[in-house]
């Protein structure tokens, strides 16, 4: 069972929480009255598990052109660009821009809503480059995997 805590005790012990939540690992949850209740969790424990639930599975295509292709299915997008590193850095900019869009009016739709763990993940990259490497990580394991290298 997790601790929990109403918000002004919360705001009172707030070392008390952080704490228990950062060295202990714990869960604490907190209550504001006629709200929804939050929870604090360690960070690398919660992008672990998004990590673990919400998989990318890009598909990287190398056009007859030279140009590259990302796919990023979990999005719906695509970033294109004269070689690997330029198609990449256009599928972070894509998937920049689809979290925006999300919070501002893709959430309410239906084929979208459920695409809210990978949204979380994109919120908790520190930066572009950890981005680069979420969107472009290799699957858990083999059979896992949506991801592929494919010459078109």
């Amino acid at each position: 069972m997790s601790d929990r805590f109403q918000f002004s005790d919360a705001r009172r012990e707030f070392s008390s929480v952080y704490n228990r939540v950062s060295r202990d690992g714990a869960v604490v949850v907190v209550q504001r009255r006629g709200s929804p209740a939050v929870a604090v969790v360690p960070l690398d424990r919660l992008r672990a598990d998004l990590a673990t639930l919400y998989p990318f599975a890009s598909e990287v295509l190398f056009e007859e052109d030279g140009s590259v292709s990302v796919w990023l299915p979990e999005f719906a997008v695509y970033g294109r660009g004269g070689d690997l590193d330029d198609a990449v850095d256009d599928l972070v900019d894509e998937v920049e821009d689809y979290v925006e869009d999300w919070y501002g009016r893709l959430r309410h739709a239906p084929n979208h809503a459920g695409r809210i763990g990978w949204v979380r993940r994109i919120e908790l990259a520190e930066d572009r480059t950890e981005l680069r490497d979420m969107l472009l990580e290799p699957p858990a394991s083999a059979e896992d995997s949506g991801s592929s290298v494919t010459a078109a």
